[in-house]
């Protein structure tokens, strides 16, 4: 969106200049981002369900994050919260938004065997950023990923940091909802099915599987993915993946862990 679209927007939107909560998701590819972002994009005061591929350096970022949102969404309302995920290291965030009264930052990790094994089939055959269909490719990205996740939370100045394993979204969808409500102060709970939504299931705006457009949680296949992997790269990925976790968790207020909910 360039400065004239977004003054024209302005113009017959003028409501999009108050300022308004924002919701940050920091994680990684493959961990379930999509699903907590429809879940959180299908409450009547969260707008945003996608990710739009920029950072944030200033309130003008904000901004900017509800103009994209509206432009491509020109009939739904303002409203209270505005969310967005970062999964890329490249996608820059400023430490003094990052601790902003306005943003409120969660952060989520999925295993690494399970993401890399998915990572690597999700890219397989393209063209674009092929690199990551191989075991090099997929542990370098999500390696410096979790760097990058812990760079973020050693700036964190706050004390309403939220942390979820991605793997509890399978195991009590109600129990984390509920909790994830409360935790963000919403006035009715986060649904545990979800609307499919104008830009759900493409390319580049989270995950492209049929799995998204289900409007429900799908319990896990139960497919073993560790053959996809040599044994060197699961040991080093599970070694950086328990430590980010573990950094992650001490910074946190609320977390929800797997172990905190009995499998469904």
């Amino acid at each position: 969106m360039n400065d004239l679209e977004a003054l024209k927007l302005l113009a017959r939107r003028p409501s999009l200049l108050r300022p308004a909560g924002h919701l940050l998701l920091f994680s990684h590819m493959r961990a379930k981002t999509s699903l907590l972002s429809h879940l959180l994009g299908s409450h009547p005061e969260i707008s945003g369900y996608y990710e739009m591929h920029i950072g944030y350096y200033s309130p003008r970022s904000l901004l900017k994050a509800r103009l994209l949102f509206h432009s491509l969404h020109p009939d739904a309302p303002a409203t209270r919260l505005y969310f967005d995920k970062i999964l890329h290291n490249r996608h820059r965030v400023h430490h003094r938004l990052l601790n902003a009264s306005g943003v409120r930052p969660i952060f989520m990790l999925r295993s690494p065997v399970e993401t890399l094994s998915s990572i690597m089939r999700l890219y397989k055959g393209r063209a674009h950023d092929g690199h990551l269909a191989t075991e090099e490719g997929a542990l370098g990205y999500y390696l410096q990923r979790l760097d990058g996740l812990v760079d973020l939370a050693g700036a964190l100045q706050r004390d309403d940091v939220l942390y979820i394993d991605a793997e509890a979204l399978s195991r009590d969808i109600g129990a984390v909802t509920q909790l994830l409500s409360e935790a963000l102060g919403l006035s009715m709970r986060i649904p545990t099915e979800y609307q499919i939504m104008k830009l759900s299931g493409q390319v580049g705006r989270g995950d492209s599987s049929s799995r998204i457009l289900a409007g429900k949680v799908l319990p896990e296949s139960g497919e073993s993915y560790s053959g996809d992997l040599s044994s060197g790269a699961v040991s080093m990925a599970e070694s950086h993946y328990d430590s980010a976790r573990k950094f992650l968790l001490s910074r946190a207020s609320v977390a929800l862990t797997q172990d905190a909910f009995t499998s469904g």
